[in-house]
């Protein structure tokens, strides 16, 4: 087929196979196509869906603030691949902005603004998206061109940003606004996406399908699914039927919600009316478009609560009705920003912290006058947490909620669910204590990490040496991290090692790499660019995997020699194998992974916590063969089914032919030892068929067999099987044999027919 498309145009191709009328198609689709021509988004599309990513491909966005928030914020964007983003901040560059924002440079401080600053290297992320700088304050007519419009610091006054979000709720359609700021140790996001916002797709899952063995007549009816396999659905879900013989009224519903009685059952609506149902079919999980409220800032800021319980999301657990006092700490500093001409309380300036304390307390009683939203009792030592360091941002908040409020933004085209409507987090626990570290600015880029933990812990972090496995999308952004953090720097030094090489496909999530770096080495390439970003970053790159095979390389002194390993790799047996060595020499070792749009962290210290091999994942379902082959009936069974014959035809029989050819009496004594009869005749037949095609080396042999590799498989099989097996079989018992979980279909009767371009290459078999 690769030879055959080879020779035809893209459009003919279509054309013959689905119809001209496929190929019409909005811009916005063809637009990704040619940006997908220059930039492998294939992981985007998987995570998004290529419906999805086509509208994301419209949108503009607006950034205002690019301190260390605005910059993670922009950079996430960009590389997804919006239409347009415009970045807003006229403030000079300051020494502190270097410590988060990695596209800023110490020669630039006071020489250029913020967005002008970092917005070159922005526009190299991704060059086939408009990047530009506003000169001036947004008007609202500028603003009503925007899709989503982010707001990262307080460049605007607080009533302005409220009256910024009044702008787009009153427009039509609702422009998206979120808010977001790093506040120190602690940040927030907040989301409104209109007066009437519908979700079309809630989590981006794919929808399960189930063999049904029993529908009840009843009010309300009750559905049991074939106990081979549980479902996966929850209260409230919607499913669809089909194939239910004997009740042909669910089949004609195009959504029923249902209520989960277990694992193998739930109700659904009143079948006490409808036919008796004969014999089950399928039921499938559907997506039902969601309707929900945001409340405007203004009312939202004040009473969370308003439009609904859950709009004031509880982050930790450990940590009941923390959510509730960062609230009212947040009222707080704002409400300080308002009579001290928009600056945020001082670092460490007690007085300054005392005032917001007193703030939110005032603002508590008056909520508890107005029974709106208040605490039982203000924590005073969380409201002066917040505003010692609120004028501070350090890069770790900044990249956490940086990543949070990006994927916001692509949440407006209503793929999964947006937050509703307010996140505050804080990592107040990680404080050293208050008198016992030397707190005083050095003037450095590092300074607003120093307010925080103070000079003792920056030395030290300067001091680290560090082994990172994996210099991929999660290895950039550590690297990113380090840099800016001045880990590794000094007497410090990062190991970082990854065999593979720069491709295509990494430009759109691996920050650090560019078009020019394609074919070079990847931790070669991100340890560069990370001592670009902070000159005294001290680096070590290498290209060996960390794996048995190569303990003469990483000896059990390089092991012995480190403070902590971090991992960055994407499959399991490296991870067990890292995790080993961490438990043996007892180093902390950080693990992390994703997956699509899901992400994991698992952080091991030794006599403390739980090692990554103590935790098994759940095993995978697997299958019996028999069904596999003769009688599948779910997708999963098909997919598996697929993947045996790729599998067998591009992998086993190559490879057994290879073997073969080196030493035919070898090969057979290994077969023969290693499998039955039977298993050795169908992988000599395999052979057999692959070394006649061979000899052959013709275009047409190749298409001969293909084509007699079809007619067998979706053919003379499926024929063999009915023939055994006839529709009304029975066995000894008189039970049918083709029941709700191995059913036949009209189709089988009618025979098998697949056109391609208007010719049909398998006949019915009355023709």
């Amino acid at each position: 087929l690769f030879f055959f498309f080879k020779q035809k145009t893209a459009y003919e191709i279509l054309s013959g196979l689905v119809g001209s009328e496929m190929c019409i198609r909005d811009r916005s689709t063809w637009d990704l196509d040619l940006q997908m021509q220059k930039r492998d988004d294939s992981r985007t599309i998987f995570a998004y869906g290529a419906d999805t990513l086509a509208r994301i491909t419209q949108m503009r966005i607006l950034i205002i603030g690019m301190r260390g928030m605005g910059f993670e914020i922009a950079k996430n964007i960009i590389l997804t691949g919006p239409k347009a983003v415009t970045l807003y901040d006229p403030t000079l560059v300051k020494i502190n902005d270097v410590g988060t924002n990695f596209y800023i440079n110490e020669s630039q401080v006071g020489k250029v603004s913020r967005a002008q600053a970092c917005s070159t290297q922005l526009k190299e992320l991704n060059p086939y998206i408009e990047i530009d700088v506003l000169p001036a304050e947004p008007t609202n007519e500028l603003l009503k061109t925007y899709s989503v419009i982010f707001v990262t610091e307080l460049l605007l006054p607080i009533k302005r940003i409220k009256e910024i979000d009044a702008f787009c709720r009153a427009s039509n359609p609702a422009i998206g606004f979120i808010f977001t700021m790093a506040m120190g140790l602690y940040g927030f996001t907040f989301v409104d996406f209109g007066q009437k916002f519908v979700v079309k797709d809630a989590n981006g899952e794919n929808v399960s399908s189930f063999v049904v063995a029993l529908i009840t007549q009843g009010n309300p009816g009750i559905v049991r699914i074939h106990e081979e396999k549980r479902h996966n659905f929850n209260d409230g879900d919607y499913v669809k039927f089909r194939e239910v013989e004997g009740m042909p009224e669910l089949n004609a519903m195009p959504g029923v919600q249902i209520k989960v009685i277990d694992k193998h059952s739930f109700s659904i609506c009143d079948t006490s009316k409808f036919k008796d149902c004969t014999k089950g079919g399928i039921v499938e999980g559907i997506k039902m478009p969601t309707e929900i409220s945001f409340k405007a800032l203004a009312d939202s800021l004040e009473n969370p609560l308003k439009s609904a319980q859950d709009c004031l999301i509880n982050a930790d657990l450990r940590l009941f009705g923390r959510a509730e006092q960062l609230h009212i700490g947040l009222e707080a500093i704002f409400a300080f920003t308002e009579k001290n001409n928009n600056n945020l309380p001082r670092l460490n300036n007690a007085d300054d912290a005392n005032a917001v304390i007193a703030l939110a307390k005032a603002i508590n009683e008056e909520a508890k006058a107005k029974k709106t939203f208040f605490v039982e009792k203000v924590d005073e030592e969380v409201i002066r947490n917040m505003a010692r360091f609120a004028a501070a941002e350090i890069c770790t908040v900044c990249s956490f909620f940086g990543g949070i409020a990006a994927q916001e933004a692509f949440k407006i085209v209503g793929k999964y669910h947006p937050i509703h409507q307010w996140l505050h987090y804080d990592c107040f626990e990680s404080l050293p204590p208050l008198d016992n570290v030397n707190r005083t600015l050095k003037n450095c880029r590092y300074d607003d990490q120093i307010a925080i933990y103070g000079q003792e812990l920056q030395a030290k972090l300067a001091s680290l040496k560090l082994l990172m496995i994996g210099a991929g999308a999660l290895g950039c952004e550590f690297i990113k991290a380090f840099s800016l953090m001045g880990i590794c720097c000094h007497d410090g030094l990062l190991t970082v090692t990854d065999n593979d090489h720069i491709e295509l496909s990494n430009l759109n999530r691996q920050f650090l790499f560019r078009q020019k770096d394609i074919g070079h080495s990847k931790s070669q390439v991100a340890c560069g660019v990370g001592k670009n970003c902070n000159p005294t970053f001290k680096t070590k790159d290498m290209k060996d995997f960390v794996a048995a095979t190569t303990e003469h390389i990483f000896t059990e002194e390089i092991w012995d020699g480190l403070d902590a390993i971090i991992g960055a790799v994407d499959n399991i047996k490296a991870r067990m194998y890292i995790d080993g060595k961490c438990v043996w020499h007892n180093k902390p070792f950080l693990d992390s992974g994703t997956l699509g749009t899901k992400a994991n962290t698992q952080v091991v210290y030794p006599g403390l916590t739980q090692s990554y091999s103590d935790t098994i994942d759940p095993q995978e379902d697997s299958y019996p063969m028999c069904t596999i082959r003769n009688f599948p009936n779910i997708i999963e069974h098909t997919i598996e089914w697929g993947r045996n014959q790729f599998e067998g035809l591009f992998g086993e029989t190559p490879k057994n032919a290879i073997e073969y050819l080196k030493g035919a009496d070898a090969f057979l004594k290994q077969v023969s030892a290693g499998t039955t009869i039977t298993g050795t005749i169908e992988i000599l037949k395999a052979l057999k068929e692959l070394l006649i095609l061979k000899k052959k080396g013709t275009f047409d042999a190749c298409i001969a067999f293909a084509r007699e590799r079809f007619h067998n498989l979706f053919n003379s099989s499926i024929a063999q099987l009915l023939f055994t097996f006839p529709p009304d079989y029975k066995d000894q018992n008189g039970v049918p044999f083709w029941t709700c979980l191995l059913y036949t279909s009209d189709a089988a009767d009618e025979g098998l027919g697949v056109d391609l371009g208007g010719r049909r290459i398998i006949k019915k078999k009355n023709e």
